[in-house]
């Protein structure tokens, strides 16, 4: 599935119902595709000078929770659905009785405020471009249904 955090609420929200999700919703988010992410993999695998650092895989500009979930809804032909954001509280508080919900709460930072990934040095080094959003919601809606 090319993103993997619409799996725990795309499918809810094809039918129309109400979700939530991890943290703030109105925050800019890099999302990456996960083909994207296999690509930069082989490309720095194949490179030995670019081995020994971290690369940002090179990925589409920053969307919303919300503008993500709005995309891959439009692409499916459905509306909105309404989505609220958990607490990284609340999570903690959940993680108490659930060992997944206290590992979700540790990197709730993500969606907390905003996290924007600078991949200007992969797309230099490998010559690679992030797969179009349209591509993307493409594939991650017709994956739901796998």
């Amino acid at each position: 599935m090319p993103i993997r955090v619409s799996a725990r609420v795309l499918p809810d929200a094809l039918k129309g119902k109400n979700v939530s999700m991890i943290g703030r919703t109105d925050l800019p988010h890099t999302f990456t595709d996960v083909l994207d992410v296999a690509r930069t993999l082989i490309a720095a695998a194949a490179d030995p000078e670019a081995q020994g650092r971290a690369w940002h895989v090179p990925s589409n500009p920053p969307k919303t929770q919300i503008q993500a979930l709005t995309d891959m809804l439009a692409t499916a032909g459905r509306p909105p659905v309404k989505a609220r954001g958990l607490s990284p509280r609340l999570l903690r508080t959940l993680g108490l009785a659930s060992p997944i919900m206290r590992e979700i709460a540790e990197v709730s930072y993500q969606w907390t405020r905003p996290y924007v990934l600078d991949d200007s040095a992969a797309r230099a080094r490998f010559g690679i471009e992030p797969t179009p959003w349209d591509e993307v919601c493409r594939r991650t809606v017709a994956g739901i249904g796998k």
